[in-house]
């Protein structure tokens, strides 16, 4: 474990980049389908949050690993400074210009989404209230309660023990996807860390695991060459679903999120392992 960057991941930071932004401008373009046809198969944005928010969480608990392994503990204070300098100085900058543009420039943004995007809430505005302008602060918001929640979970119960509550709450999110389907509808489509949290424990257990005996012998065993066809295969698949079944909504809350997961931290792990 090293805190040197890992510079192959900048590569899969950029194809992320570039899947949400055809998506966006797929949404934007004029109303022409051959255009929207043939951004179709590479405008997927879902895909590319769900790559940055594994991201995060491999990079922040890698972090996290080394500073315990070499100090035997998490400073909660030196975390969140970092963690602060290094998003909330661009972030208002951005949502200052945004007050700015709605104040001169006629943009209909409310008081309480401006409120929801300061304080990392906007992901719990409900969808009705959701304009353009400060809906995608939605992803960033999920990002800063997961910063809050897990450093203090993993300075309170430890790394091995953080292993573990990682893995099941992977295994533990689509019950709690199907769950906040049934019994609150009225959330319905709101992307709360309560449905999202698996994303990031994917990227969190990869960096609890990795280096383990075991861990590393199945890891191994996986990350042959048929890992770099079979995962884009299995996201493509779990989109064809999503999209054009009849079933997409159930299949993707119960199983296709967990497939996603799971073949973009087999992708990251071979590309840290294999990083030209």
């Amino acid at each position: 474990m090293t805190k040197d960057r890992i510079a192959s991941l900048d590569g899969v930071r950029g194809i992320a980049i570039t899947l949400v932004v055809l998506q966006h401008a797929r949404l934007t373009l004029p109303p022409v389908p051959l255009l929207r046809d043939l951004l179709w198969p590479v405008a997927d944005g879902h895909l590319g949050v769900s790559v940055f928010f594994v991201l995060s969480g491999y990079l922040i608990t890698r972090i996290m690993r080394t500073e315990h392994e070499r100090t035997g503990t998490v400073s909660l204070r030196s975390f969140y400074f970092r963690r602060a300098f290094r998003i909330l100085p661009a972030y208002f900058a951005f949502l200052s210009i945004m007050f700015l543009a709605r104040h001169f420039g006629g943009l209909s943004i409310s008081d309480k989404e401006f409120l929801g995007a300061a304080s990392f809430t906007r992901n719990y505005v409900p969808p009705d209230l959701k304009p353009w302008w400060l809906a995608h602060c939605w992803s960033l918001s999920v990002e800063e309660q997961f910063y809050l929640a897990w450093p203090l979970a993993i300075s309170f119960i430890g790394l091995r023990r953080g292993a573990w509550l990682a893995v099941a709450l992977v295994l533990s999110g689509p019950l709690v996807r199907v769950a906040s389907y049934l019994l609150l509808p009225q959330w319905r489509g709101v992307k709360g860390l309560d449905t999202s949290f698996d994303v990031l424990m994917t990227g969190c257990a990869l960096a609890l695991l990795e280096g383990l005996p075991r861990f590393e012998s199945l890891l191994g065993k996986i990350l042959q060459r048929w890992v770099l066809l079979l995962a884009p295969l299995a996201l493509i698949s779990c989109r064809l679903i999503n999209d054009k079944a009849p079933f997409g909504t159930q299949f993707t809350f119960l199983f296709g999120i967990t497939i996603e997961n799971v073949a973009i931290m087999l992708l990251i792990a071979w590309i840290i392992r294999k990083p030209a």
